[in-house]
């Protein structure tokens, strides 16, 4: 089959959503995979796709593994040299971003 991985090759791994157990979490009409050092978002009823890296694929990865800009930016804080405050505001403003884009459904404003 052409799908299939070549002789001697592992089959890529399924990348599967994340359910966050916080207020902010992936719209259902949204998906998310990581290719190399990109994350690219996608929905259809966008024109076109959303490809976040560095900071930002990061950031979307915190946000949704723990559900609030709270629990994301304590995880990231180790990683960069910055006030917590400032993590915290910065996350803030991506999250807004992303939940007018439709990428996050934010239940604090619901």
């Amino acid at each position: 089959m052409k799908n299939r991985p070549p002789v001697g090759a592992s089959a890529p791994e399924v990348q599967r959503q994340s359910v966050a157990p916080g207020p902010l979490h992936i719209a259902a009409s949204v998906l998310a995979a990581r290719f190399e050092d990109h994350l690219v978002l996608g929905a259809a009823q966008w024109p076109g796709c959303l490809t976040l890296e560095g900071t930002a694929a990061r950031m979307w990865e915190a946000i949704v593994q723990h559900g609030s800009t709270q629990a994301a930016a304590a995880a990231l804080a180790p990683t960069y040299d910055v006030e917590p405050q400032r993590l915290e505001g910065d996350l803030e403003g991506f999250a807004e971003a992303l939940t007018e884009r439709g990428a996050l459904i934010d239940e604090r404003s619901a």
